[in-house]
């Protein structure tokens, strides 16, 4: 099947070329869009160097014929203005703007999620002629899983990727003192968030303001909260404007059912597996000095089992303190090729009775990680996650 696609691309592009070589610009950029609209998306997602070399090419004279034929008009458009007025209280967005930079590469596993984003937030722009018959992209999606499993990172990679400005916001930065005031707030976040799409908005902990509204007097601050967010999600999902609303959460049960609906799709985020903990393992081992093997790396992939990437980054904090501590303990030093001192046994050769105080600080070093401190380490950092609490989201995955 992807070889068939591939040769319809590659035919469309031959028939592009004639017509451009023909000068019938029409014609030539009609069949770069449909190759282009074949090839670009396998290209993404495959990541051959020979299709997304070819894909770049043919995208660059697409553009050339696309900006010769129908030359854009320059619209200044006018920033959004950020001053209130001192009697406008909560006017202010409560939202983290901006985004740090994050690669998908970053991302150890999560293939299927990556996948998921893709589709929501790339395609549509990278391939617009998708979406002009009817289907429209997700303006909602659902990340739940254990904490600590990269839902945030994934938010980043998304905005970063699509070039989108990003938003994070929890539901304890929505609550105000006034009345009226949260909602406010939450509206501002949306507000700039399509005054200055493409936009990503991050909703963290979203059970919190998504909960069961049954659960709500009515006319309690939640209860607004929640009906002003119902509002502002279905004015994106009517609109044209390119906002993406992602919402996070530990515990989707505890989602009120009139929010499921907006969050179109739902991706679970699991806890790597015994591959992906080693991936990781040598991602964080990059570049620091260690003597472990690759059948010890395969040890310690098996016995962090129900460990997240955050208590993995958390052992890995712990044993970099390992050497630190054997250093201040230390009655012998011993010096390395290059003349640096290294912490060492009484009865290493070489080994000089001396204290850290005694050591020159600019000749000291830690001693290499090894796999006797992952074992140490492993005694004090445990997972924070229960099998109980993975069996009942992976239930919770199958029936919705």
């Amino acid at each position: 099947m992807g070889d068939e696609l591939k040769r319809k691309a590659l035919e469309a592009f031959r028939i592009g070329v004639m017509a451009d070589e023909a000068n019938e610009p029409k014609n030539a950029l009609k069949h770069f869009k449909m190759g282009l609209g074949i090839l670009g998306p396998i290209a993404l997602i495959q990541k051959k160097p020979e299709d997304i070399e070819l894909v770049t090419m043919y995208l660059n004279r697409t553009e050339e014929l696309q900006e010769q034929l129908y030359p854009k008009r320059l619209i200044t458009i006018p920033k959004p203005r950020i001053d209130r007025k001192p009697d406008q209280r909560g006017a202010i967005s409560p939202s983290r703007v901006g985004v740090r930079s994050v690669d998908w590469d970053q991302i150890v596993g999560l293939k299927d999620a990556k996948q998921a984003l893709q589709e929501a937030g790339c395609f549509p722009r990278m391939y617009p002629q998708f979406f002009q018959s009817g289907l429209n992209p997700w303006k909602g999606i659902l990340l739940y899983g254990p904490p600590g499993t990269g839902k945030s990172m994934l938010s980043e990679a998304l905005a970063t990727a699509c070039g989108s400005s990003f938003r994070s916001i929890k539901g304890s930065d929505i609550f105000a003192k006034y009345f009226g005031e949260s909602e406010k707030k939450l509206h501002a976040v949306f507000t700039e968030a399509r005054e200055n799409a493409p936009s990503v908005i991050f909703l963290d902990e979203v059970d919190y303001l998504c909960g069961d509204r049954n659960d709500e007097a009515g006319g309690s601050v939640m209860t607004r909260i929640k009906s002003q967010l119902l509002a502002e999600m279905d004015l994106i999902s009517k609109s044209k404007i390119d906002v993406l609303v992602l919402g996070a959460t530990n515990l989707p049960f505890n989602i009120d059912s009139a929010f499921r609906r907006r969050f179109e799709r739902s991706v679970y985020i699991p806890l790597p597996n015994a591959e992906d903990r080693k991936l990781l393992f040598n991602k964080l081992l990059f570049g620091i000095n260690h003597v472990l093997s690759e059948e010890q790396l395969d040890e310690l992939a098996e016995r962090t089992n129900l460990y997240s990437c955050d208590n993995i980054r958390a052992l890995f904090k712990e044993v970099g303190f390992r050497p630190i501590r054997e250093a201040v303990i230390s009655t012998h030093f011993k010096q390395n090729e290059k003349g640096m001192y290294i912490a060492c046994e009484a009865t290493d050769n070489g080994a000089i009775a001396m204290k850290l105080s005694e050591v020159p600080s600019d000749k000291l070093v830690a001693s290499p990680i090894r796999f006797e401190h992952f074992e140490s380490a492993l005694k004090v950092v445990k997972t924070t996650i229960k099998q109980t609490e993975i069996d009942r989201l992976e239930a919770w995955s199958k029936t919705n």
